[in-house]
């Protein structure tokens, strides 16, 4: 027999053991885990019953599981070894011997295969019996029953002392549940929370709760079984602060309390003796409130209206169709989102607002401001609402008004020429138009009518698309071939830039009459009267003026280059004093050069003047001496001329030629003062003294108007006075009697004023005297009482008694005129005196009667002051409004320069060149102006701020509207 057959033979023995030792594992595997149980049951149990009699702290009450599991696992192992340890082979061979009552035979294999010695030294007789011992023993292995050999008795009661166990503990729970289950919550969930066992029991409502912050709330405690004296409700902050507030019992077990305004989370519980409620969580929900609001209005591109940035307006969000509104809204919490509900006609639109926290992916934080934006369309209302981060919206919202800004059409004005102009064939014609719109004007169009023919449009180019545009322009009429009664008409269009559709608008038709230079200066006279004669002087003495110290400057630089040239003579070596000599003389040269175009250029210009005379005797006498005046600095330019050419070329003046250069500086000197005594003091004068001599007419004018008005009335007494038309002309007549009574008192400030103009001189004192007495007795007079009178009793239905008041004022009014006269007579002298032909001026002649002709103040004519109401024609009635030469704009070749009057007691200014700028009628002097370059500038609006600037053109708006053509 062979090693490998006992080997084979030891393995099937082994396997026939194995079914054995499985068994004696699986039942010891149980036994401990039977024991393990009981180990934990009384470790817990042990630590139950001491926290129940001296209640542990969480510390030692948190090592109690730990201590019972660890208990566990060392008896588990313990009898794990010894399981082993009874599981092996022998010991299980043994173990089947005694169960089968074999004799050992098993133990007998077992042993004849597992002899390591035998097996060294093999034999074939040994091994025939090892082989049959271990045949035998496999046998016998088969044949035993395994739970016979291996009981589990053991292990089947240690389970049953587990579950009676169990079962004791189920029932002693059962007994005292509350006990029980406070004692294992206390052991294996061990918690600061866990209270201790107490036979009286306390639940609290609400329990765990969140409140919005600033709100209150009601605390209710319940007692379940032995009653107690006091309960108090305890809150535990964060900060390790500890409140207590006694509650108030509503019945013996019922207990109440109230916490107010709760500003910050606590953790909360009621106790009472030993017993204490389980502890809740008290969160405060903080409510999001609105603390501020930016708006961004952009408005459309076209507008180019900066971005509104700031708080709402008080007047709501507005802006023009199609802006962008952009809300940033900030809060007292971190914002989760918000809303913009919008209700615009019977439309109502939410936006959303978002937190720019919230829509970064990368952040994880969170914002106290949300924003969103949306686009005006419509006007109406908007309402804003927040959420914060915890859900809780805001307790109120923001309210306000969605406003849309209409998009005006433009307003255009024809500024120059004035609606009715009268303008001579060879003036350049200027034409100033202004246009204003909301944004911006795009297009200006000027339309010229020539004799009714269909007017032709001519487009003003622009710089740029302003808000409000003021162009330029001039029409050479020289260059249009036309004839003293053509007609021109003119009218400007404009167009916005809105890119809905371009609105426009058109100024109303300005008409330029064409007439001849002699009827240009009889309207000058008409419209000027005595500052035109007066003007002319002026410009004169400043010609002259300026002349003269040019003339200076010149004889002063010839001097300096005579002096440097005799230092360079001197030293003939230094040449910086050569350099200066020949600078000297160059600047001499050119001051002469200055001076000889100043004597020629002034000459021109005086004999323009004197040439162009108007129809009054005086002005014609003024102007034959400034024609002998042109012609004297025409020869003296002449002689100039040759004095410029030979410094030029670098030669010095002579003596004589200095003497001459001296003279002429004398010559021009006399000159300027004879003009002065000649010419100016005189005009001056009669411009003092003639406004006099006007209010004398005027007066006369005026009474006759009134004796007019009477005389009218006597006529109302016969009319029905029910009839409709004859209460129109009462009240037509009660309207004149009214502007009648308004020009008298204006003619007594007049007379005033003028007074205050006279010289100081007193050759003037009994004109002064005598013009003052004359106001101070018309107004000691009954005529304005009976003026007012007259038009009360036309009011009062009372023809009769009206006639009566007015034919009294006309009769007061006439008894003034013989003093009146005496204060124009007294005028006239004064008028006379200064035109004195033994001095050398003009004579006065018709003058003073012409002026008042050109005035409509001379005999027989109505006698309208100029800028007193239209309307009072000859007859002294009461008509519509009509063109004066007040309103009708002048344009022609007369070289005198336009005055502004002034109001007031003041001289009158004699001014400058009028031109649109600078308002009264627009003249140009002498045909030289030039066609202007169109220009466009948007700088009207530009001092007015962006908050007004909509008003003030809707203000500008609605006045060019009611102005309409006047």
């Amino acid at each position: 027999m062979s090693t490998a057959d006992l080997r084979e033979a030891r393995v099937r023995l082994e396997r026939a053991l194995f079914p054995l030792r499985q068994r004696a594992l699986i039942v010891g595997l149980f036994f401990a885990v039977a024991i393990a149980v009981l180990v934990v049951l009384a470790t817990l149990l042990l630590g139950m019953w001491v926290d129940l009699t001296v209640p542990m702290s969480v510390g030692i009450r948190r090592l109690v599981a730990p201590l019972a599991l660890i208990s566990a696992i060392a008896f588990s192992i313990a009898l794990m070894r010894r399981a082993s340890s009874t599981s092996k082979l022998s010991s299980l061979a043994r173990r089947v011997d005694e169960v089968s009552h074999s004799g050992g035979r098993v133990m007998a294999g077992y042993d004849l295969t597992h002899d390591e010695s035998r097996e060294r030294s093999s034999n074939s007789l040994t091994d025939g019996l090892a082989l049959l011992a271990a045949e035998q023993a496999e046998d016998v292995c088969s044949d035993v029953d395994e739970v016979e050999a291996i009981p589990g008795d053991q292990a089947r009661y240690w389970w049953k002392v587990v579950g009676a166990t169990a079962l004791c503990l189920c029932v002693f729970a059962g007994f005292v549940p509350r006990m029980a289950w406070t004692q294992v919550q206390r052991i294996l969930i061990p918690m600061e929370s866990q209270l201790p066992y107490s036979p009286t029991s306390i639940s609290v409502q609400p329990g765990d709760t969140q409140v919005l912050y600033g709100d209150d709330l009601e605390v209710v405690a319940a007692i379940d079984g032995p009653l107690v004296e006091d309960l108090e409700l305890v809150l535990q902050y964060r900060d390790q602060r500890e409140e207590s507030l006694p509650m108030l019992a509503e019945t013996d077990d019922r207990w109440r309390t109230y916490l107010t305004r709760i500003t910050e989370p606590a953790r909360y519980h009621v106790r009472g003796g030993t017993a204490r409620s389980k502890s809740h969580q008290l969160d405060v929900k903080m409510t999001p409130q609105i603390t501020d609001v930016q708006c961004r209005i952009e408005q459309p591109d076209y507008t180019r209206r900066g971005v509104y940035e700031g708080s709402i307006p008080e007047t709501g969000i507005e802006g023009l169709a199609g802006s962008t509104v952009t809300l940033k809204v900030r809060s007292n919490r971190p914002l989760k989102s918000g809303s913009v509900k919008l209700e615009m006609d019977d439309q109502v639109q939410t936006v959303v607002l978002k937190s720019a926290a919230l829509k970064s992916a990368a952040s994880s934080g969170s914002d106290n401001t949300v924003s969103g934006s949306f686009t005006l369309s419509r006007g109406g209302q908007f309402s804003i609402s927040i959420i914060d981060t915890d859900g809780t919206p805001s307790g109120q919202s923001l309210d306000g008004i969605l406003k849309i800004v209409p998009d005006h059409a433009p307003v255009v004005r024809l500024l120059q020429p004035k609606p009715i102009s009268l303008a001579t064939p060879d003036v350049n014609l200027p034409v100033v138009i202004a246009a204003e719109d909301d944004y911006g004007i795009a297009r200006i169009e000027l339309f010229r009518g020539l004799n009714g023919s269909p007017p032709l449009a001519k487009i003003i180019p622009l710089e740029d698309v302003e808000a409000s545009a003021r162009v330029a322009t001039a029409l050479p009429l020289a260059a249009y071939g036309l004839q003293p009664g053509d007609e021109i008409t003119l009218f400007a269009r404009v167009e916005d830039n809105d890119p809905e559709g371009a609105k426009g608008a058109e100024s109303p038709v300005h008409i330029v009459r064409i007439i001849s230079k002699e009827q240009l200066a009889q309207l000058e006279m008409s419209q000027r009267g005595m500052e035109a004669i007066l003007s002319k002087q002026r410009q004169v003495q400043r010609t002259l003026a300026e002349l003269k110290e040019k003339l200076q400057e010149a004889t002063d630089s010839a001097a300096e280059a005579e002096q440097k040239a005799a230092q360079a003579a001197a030293d003939p070596a230094n040449s910086e004093a050569a350099r200066q000599a020949a600078e000297a003389q160059k600047n001499a040269a050119a001051a002469m050069a200055k001076a000889n175009q100043a004597m020629r250029d002034a000459a021109k210009s005086i004999g323009q003047l004197g040439d162009h005379a108007l129809p009054v005797d005086v002005d014609q006498g003024l102007s034959e001496q400034l024609k002998e005046l042109a012609g004297q600095l025409s020869e003296a330019a002449d002689r100039l001329q040759e004095l410029k050419e030979k410094m030029e070329s670098g030669q010095q003046l002579s003596q004589s030629e200095r003497q001459e250069l001296d003279d002429l500086m004398k010559q021009l000197g006399a000159a300027k003062e004879q003009h002065q005594q000649q010419s100016m003091d005189p005009t001056e004068q009669l411009a003092k003294t003639f406004p006099l001599i006007a209010d004398q007419q005027r007066f006369t004018q005026l009474a006759r108007r009134q004796r007019s008005l009477a005389q009218r009335l006597d006529a109302l007494q016969a009319a029905d006075q029910s009839d409709p038309a004859v209460a129109r002309r009462a009240d037509d007549l009660r309207r004149e009697q009214q502007q009648l009574q308004v020009a008298l008192s204006q003619l007594l400030e007049d007379i005033q004023a003028h007074t205050k103009q006279l010289p100081d001189d007193p050759q003037f004192d009994k004109l002064r005297n005598t013009a003052k007495d004359f106001v101070k007795n018309v107004r000691a007079s009954q005529a304005d009482p009976s003026m007012t009178s007259a038009q009360q009793e036309l009011l009062d239905n009372k023809p009769t008694a009206a006639s009566e008041k007015a034919s009294q004022a006309a009769d007061i009014l006439e008894s003034f005129l013989g003093q009146c006269n005496g204060m124009g007579n007294q005028a006239c002298q004064n008028c006379e005196s200064g035109f004195s032909p033994q001095a050398g001026s003009p004579k006065l002649g018709n003058s003073i009667d012409q002026l008042l002709n050109s005035m409509g103040l001379g005999q027989g004519q109505s006698g309208r002051k100029p800028g007193m109401a239209a309307g009072m024609g000859p007859g002294g009635g009461y008509s519509m409004p009509q063109n004066t030469a007040e309103n009708i704009g002048l344009y022609g070749g007369l070289p005198t320069e336009v005055a502004t009057p002034r109001s007031g007691d003041g001289e009158k200014s004699d001014g400058a060149i009028a031109s649109y700028a600078q308002g009264g009628s627009a003249k140009t002097t002498g045909g030289s102006e030039s066609a202007a370059e169109p220009t466009a500038r948007g700088d009207a609006a530009a001092g007015v701020p962006g908050l007004y600037r909509q008003q003030v053109n809707d203000y500008f708006r609605q006045l060019a509207e009611e102005l309409g053509d006047l």
